[in-house]
């Protein structure tokens, strides 16, 4: 067991009990557990919080993907997106043209790979938000 300080600032401490509120708190925490778990296991949806210090240090939910990455051992298993992110069902590569007809105009400009499910039919792309996900992904992994 490690023992971690939590400090919640603003309607935060809405979630938490009384006596944790507008104050520093230690709190016993598994040896395993990531920042994300003990934040929500004090009640605090983790989408709610703006800031996180640790070791005085200001750090962002990408040192805590990176953190449950590692305990995880996560390197092994990621791979690009190859699960319908609605049904979870398989992806495939499909051309562009026959597609066309369900882009927006703007993705019809801009991007030229698509993917789609053969289950609910949805059609993707890599958009800003893949690309960002993917250089995250390149950075958590060993040779990345």
């Amino acid at each position: 067991m490690t023992v971690a300080t939590f400090r919640f600032y603003e309607e935060l401490n809405d979630f938490l009990a009384p006596e944790r509120r507008k104050r520093e708190f230690r709190c016993a925490c598994a040896r395993a557990a990531t920042t994300k778990h003990m934040i929500e296991a004090l009640g605090v949806p983790h989408t709610e919080v703006e800031l996180i210090l640790v070791n005085g240090e200001s750090v962002g939910f990408d040192r805590l993907l990176r953190e449950i990455f590692e305990r995880l051992d996560l390197a092994r298993s990621a791979r690009p997106p190859t699960l319908c992110l609605h049904c979870n069902a398989p992806l495939r590569d499909i051309d562009k043209a026959q597609v066309l007809e369900q882009l927006p105009p703007s993705v019809r400009n801009r991007h030229g790979r698509f993917t789609t499910c053969d289950v609910c039919r949805r059609v993707f792309w890599e958009g800003s938000h893949g690309r960002h996900m993917r250089a995250l992904l390149d950075e958590l992994m060993p040779d990345g």
